[in-house]
């Protein structure tokens, strides 16, 4: 972590195309559900494939909370989004996720988030807690991709 990011990397067995894949389109299915706004263990996590497309969780219920927008959508090499937890919409952290080939199925998968020069302030306040999130929610990708049946 520096003062204005947060980098965090993984290698997942998989080719890019599945590793970003997995990253989006099956969030739902490895997204750490301690890691939500509503704090239901039974929400269903979405990512909506193109830029402007909304990342959210729904409750058995039917309410959705937003957790950011697509900025960038340029499968399988990158995706991009503004984050609004720990800040909101009006003023959102950014995350960059970048999929490298390494070749032998392995892909090498770059999380940049920041936010200083979007969120001021709060960027510090914050920062810590996001790089912590990371610690956790790209291992419970990895582990994603360890078990997917087609990598």
């Amino acid at each position: 972590m520096t003062h204005e990011s947060v980098e965090r990397s993984i290698v997942v067995p998989c080719i890019m195309a599945r590793a970003f894949q997995i990253f989006t389109a099956e969030l739902n299915r490895w997204w750490p559900r301690s890691h939500s706004r509503s704090g239901n263990p039974d929400i269903t996590v979405t990512i909506e494939p193109w830029t402007g497309g909304r990342l959210y969780e729904q409750t058995p219920e039917g309410l959705e909370y937003e957790w950011g927008q697509v900025i960038a959508w340029d499968p399988p090499r990158h995706l991009a989004y503004h984050w609004y937890l720990g800040s909101s919409r009006e003023q959102p952290s950014r995350v960059d996720v970048h999929f490298t080939d390494l070749g032998d199925s392995r892909t090498r998968v770059a999380v940049t988030h920041r936010g200083p020069e979007l969120l001021g302030a709060l960027w510090s306040r914050n920062s810590a807690i996001y790089d912590a999130s990371w610690g956790v929610v790209l291992p419970a990708y990895g582990a994603s991709c360890m078990t997917a049946e087609d990598v």
